[in-house]
């Protein structure tokens, strides 16, 4: 219906007209899930000496050190992003070819190491987030302002430099092998050298961060914007 068609108002009079649905975010993570991303139904069977897999296992359910996946929709824009769900094939990818999060473009790394974006952990252990095993993929200078906004686990974030961010493993869903078939035991950080890994479904690809520094300037800047 254009314009000239819509009844017109008396001045100070409300309009019964029904609010438009509220606008998608400008900016959307390339790391967020959308809400028509769902797992296939594909039942996970076990392989009494060789761990988990798929009746129909076909190479791409596997990285390239052999951790098995989960076989998910991808299918970015379909209707609602769910900012608190991350996309595990697209969160490999980013972490895996050190891509921004939000672009999916180069992440921003100079001599002193490649950005992130990580939750404040400070009082965890001295010295953090050295030796930290890291989900969160790399960022580049442009969005590590709408990360910290839009992502909820970055929100209040510390921005960290890290020279050397070490491919590790994966975390995702640990099993057994029980009389009555698989049981989920629970969320799990294994090491690609690890032989548990053969019982783990990956959800995410993880980081091992060496050689840290915080970027306090960058940190207070996230800090004063939060605020406006």
């Amino acid at each position: 219906m254009n314009e000239s068609a819509l009844p017109a108002l008396d001045e100070g009079q409300p309009s019964s007209a029904v609010s438009p649905p509220p606008s998608r975010p400008s900016v959307i993570p390339a790391i967020t899930a959308w809400s028509n991303e769902q797992p296939e139904k594909t039942a996970l069977i076990a392989q009494p000496r060789l761990g988990l897999t798929y009746q129909d296992e076909v190479s791409t359910d596997r990285d390239d050190d052999y951790a098995l996946w989960p076989r998910m929709r991808i299918i970015p824009g379909s209707r609602r992003p769910e900012f608190t769900r991350v996309h595990p094939l697209r969160q490999r990818e980013l972490m895996r070819e050190m891509l921004c999060q939000v672009c999916h473009k180069e992440a921003a790394h100079d001599a002193r190491g490649w950005l992130f974006l990580l939750p404040n952990a400070r009082a965890d252990w001295p010295g953090w987030p050295e030796t930290m095993a890291n989900r969160h993929p790399p960022l580049c200078e442009e969005c590590v302002e709408p990360a910290a906004a839009l992502c909820p686990h970055l929100v209040g974030g510390l921005a960290v430099r890290v020279k050397q961010p070490v491919l590790h493993g994966v975390y995702g869903t640990e099993y057994r092998l029980a009389p009555n078939g698989l049981v989920a035991i629970g969320p799990r950080t294994v090491s690609y050298e690890d032989p548990a890994m053969a019982w783990v479904l990956a959800a995410q690809m993880v980081r091992i961060l060496n050689v840290c520094s915080i970027d306090e300037p960058l940190t207070a800047h996230l800090a004063r914007s939060a605020m406006r």
